[in-house]
């Protein structure tokens, strides 16, 4: 593996470190809420959640840090964003482009994160059990004989 596949994975993660706080915030209403219904509650929970990770995308700031992040990490070459200033005449898609991409990239990092550790949670526990069930199995075969 090249080593832009490990910060890759790297700028996956920091989506996810980046959005926990905001999961923090999202739960409150629904701990509030408890005559809701489960799926209810989930389900506020993660627009709440969607909701307050795209509003980041509108900050200035943010955007700024992630285009210098983007650069360093993943090693491309993105446009500087303005200094200080809002482009006047920028479409509804152009302005929404951000905050879409801030979703999507924290989706995918957390997507990343619960692969990484189902793997690592299988890479641990599955040698075990394979082990374990052929020394099990080896010795009624020769109860057997």
């Amino acid at each position: 593996m090249r080593g832009s596949t490990y910060s890759a994975v790297l700028f996956a993660f920091c989506g996810v470190l980046a959005s926990l706080p905001l999961l923090v915030v999202a739960m409150l209403p629904a701990l509030a809420w408890q005559s809701a219904p489960e799926f209810v509650r989930v389900l506020s929970v993660l627009l709440i959640w969607v909701t307050l990770v795209g509003a980041l995308g509108l900050v200035h700031p943010v955007r700024r840090a992630l285009i210098v992040s983007a650069r360093r990490l993943l090693q491309v070459s993105l446009p500087s964003p303005a200094l200080g200033h809002r482009t006047p005449n920028l479409s509804d898609i152009d302005r929404w482009r951000a905050p879409l991409w801030i979703v999507l990239h924290v989706m995918v990092g957390w997507l990343a994160a619960l692969a990484t550790s189902v793997l690592f949670i299988m890479g641990i526990s599955l040698p075990g059990t394979g082990s374990a069930a052929r020394r099990e199995s080896v010795c009624s075969i020769r109860r057997l004989t």
